[in-house]
């Protein structure tokens, strides 16, 4: 910096001197506008704007810029005095100093020689001796000068150090948790080393970097005041109660104080997330967070945050015992994003997942949950009370979800069989086994996470037509004999009669002269009664039909039980038989059971002769 007696040259050399300055700064800057950055100063006792512009800039020269930024501050560049705010630009940290980067909700920091705890800005320059504490809900990140960052939790409080390792001439930035949790981190550092050390109570942990040049590893003082260290990349070792136990990537260790660390553990993975799905808007600001469970959680961590990293948390829940959230109070209109964590018994948090990007699009709550529904298209025969207690489906139906939310809108639905997810098409349409009684369902979500499930809808696949037996009508209890001769049970209720007269004008004296058949029809069976004995030949087997002996066919059908139509047509064969003499009588019948698969079949009547 100048001397005084260079300032009080005279007006002339002094604008002459501030121009040249001017000249200088414009021209540094234009030179290190792409590297430098702006930050919050607090001068302690013997700074000098020299001084500064030497740490933060590389070189004391630039001290004109400093003080052209502070014009409304500092009117003497040569009086400056400890406490003093001042704005500055770095091109790099020096070893004792940090940067804050991000600071959310309520952060407070302590900037000796400054005596009260001050709301912390952004690009506030913290330096050995300074405190930072952030409060419920709350977060903080800090730059350090090898390029590590660390990001400080709720809750959270810790002060600024630096030491010389044993041993060594490294002198490296040693940063005590004295509550809460810190998350380090740093990728292509410019050290080698990773110049930061960690106190938390009276351990000491001194991470390094893998060989790929990455740290990530996390600090907590737990609430009965152990040291928890998780390493996620790289390694760190942990010194505690007389011992040091080394910690590889992917492990963890708890040290109680003044005992030694436990033996490492490996770290829980993340969990996998489920709803809301990235990039989802939600029309809701309480929406349903899920994801699934780790084999060996204790419980789980959930963090609502402002960017992937979590440096701006939005908020923090912890303990959840469950696979799922849902928010009391209202999430702000905002992108945010939301990530897991699973914790282990012994207290060690496992690896968090990827922040995952959502968009709260409403503040207008939404509890209600779907409404759910579905539609089969034909051929199908819904449950009816004495017929079948079940969905009948014939060969072309589907199923078809119907879900519907007025407020949020539906985000997706699950089809399920027998409760288990299945593809949605398999859902709509199969393949199903035939004859089998399953059940279908879906779950389905809205936009808000509200969620309704279809109660199960039993159903059975049928692709198999009707089948006929036929028989004569006998004298025994029951009725009706089959064509074997054994008792089958009573006649069916006849809804329909017609009379039908056959004659065959070739024959006179063949038993189809004007030959009257009084034909009974129910909705499953034909009975056929000729008014005069005869003797005929049906399948191979003679059989005599009279008015009171008819002749019975049946349609039946394993699943829909009854029939929907049976349809009959009888027909004599008009042909001469000579000199067999016999005529033949067709009897051809057609039936559908309720979901349209069709059956038929055709029985010959061959005349023996007469009774």
């Amino acid at each position: 910096m100048r001397t005084q007696s260079m300032l009080q040259a005279g007006p002339i050399v002094l604008a002459s001197l501030f121009v040249t300055g001017l000249l200088a700064t414009a021209a540094a800057s234009a030179q290190d506008a792409t590297t430098t950055r702006p930050g919050n100063y607090v001068v302690r006792p013997g700074d000098t704007l020299e001084g500064i512009a030497q740490r933060y800039l590389g070189t004391s020269e630039r001290w004109r810029e400093l003080w052209q930024l502070n014009q409304g501050t500092v009117e003497n560049p040569n009086r400056i005095y400890p406490g003093l705010e001042l704005m500055i630009v770095w091109r790099e940290l020096p070893e004792e100093a940090s940067i804050l980067t991000a600071a959310w909700n309520r952060v407070e920091n302590l900037r000796p020689p400054l005596q009260d705890w001050t709301d912390a800005e952004l690009n506030n320059v913290l330096r050995t001796k300074d405190l930072l504490q952030t409060y419920r809900d709350s977060s903080a990140e800090l730059l350090f000068p090898d390029g590590a960052e660390m990001r400080l939790s709720e809750e959270t409080r810790l002060l600024l150090e630096s030491t010389t390792r044993l041993g060594t001439t490294v002198k490296r930035e040693q940063v005590q948790l004295l509550q809460g949790q810190a998350d380090l981190e740093g990728a292509d550092l410019s050290s080698e080393d990773v110049g930061i050390e960690l106190v938390i109570g009276d351990a000491k942990a001194a991470p390094t970097l893998n060989e790929a040049g990455e740290v990530r590893a996390r600090a907590r003082k737990a609430a009965d005041d152990s040291a928890q260290l998780m390493v996620y990349a790289g390694a760190s070792d942990l010194q505690a109660g007389g011992a040091t136990v080394a910690v590889e990537e992917g492990m963890g260790t708890t040290a109680k104080p003044g005992e030694a660390p436990s033996p490492p553990e490996e770290l829980l993975p993340a969990p996998g997330l489920n709803q809301p799905e990235a990039g989802a808007g939600l029309s809701t600001p309480r929406p349903r967070f899920s994801w699934s469970a780790v084999d060996g959680a204790d419980h789980y961590s959930l963090e609502i945050c402002r960017d992937a990293a979590c440096a701006n948390l939005e908020r923090k829940v912890s303990p959840i015992n469950a696979t799922d959230w849902t928010p009391e109070a209202k999430l702000p209109k905002a992108d945010l994003f939301w990530r897991v964590t699973a914790t282990s018994p012994s207290g060690l948090d496992g690896y968090p997942t990827d922040g995952r990007a959502i968009t709260i699009l409403s503040d207008t709550e939404d509890q209600a949950p779907p409404t759910v529904s579905f539609n089969i298209t034909a051929p199908r025969l819904a449950p009816r009370w004495g017929l079948n207690g079940r969905w009948i489906l014939g060969p072309g139906a589907r199923f078809e979800a119907v879900a519907e939310d007025a407020v949020s809108g539906v985000e997706r639905w699950v089809p399920l069989h027998g409760g288990e997810p299945v593809e949605v098409e398999a859902w709509r349409a199969g393949p199903w086994p035939e004859g089998e009684t399953l059940e279908a369902s879906f779950l389905a979500v809205d936009k808000a996470g509200n969620e309704s499930r279809l109660e199960p809808v039993p159903f059975v696949f049928d692709q198999t037509p009707p089948e006929f037996s036929w028989g004569v009508e006998g004298d025994g209890p029951l009725g009706r004999l089959d064509r074997f001769g054994n008792e089958v049970g009573p006649l069916p209720r006849h809804v329909a009669r017609r009379f039908l007269e056959v004659t065959d004008p070739h024959r006179w004296w063949t038993p189809w002269r004007k030959q009257e058949w009084q034909v009974d029809l129910d909705g499953r069976q034909v009975v056929l009664r000729p008014n005069r004995s005869v003797r005929v030949s049906i399948e191979g087997r003679e059989v005599v039909l009279g008015p009171d002996r008819g002749l019975w066919i049946l349609a039946e059908d394993a699943i829909c039980e009854t029939v929907f139509r049976l349809d009959y047509d009888l027909e004599l064969d008009r042909e001469g038989r000579w000199p067999n003499k016999r005529s033949t009588l067709f009897l051809r019948l057609e039936a559908w059971d309720w979901v349209e698969n069709k059956g038929g079949t055709e029985l010959r009547f061959e005349t023996v002769g007469r009774r």
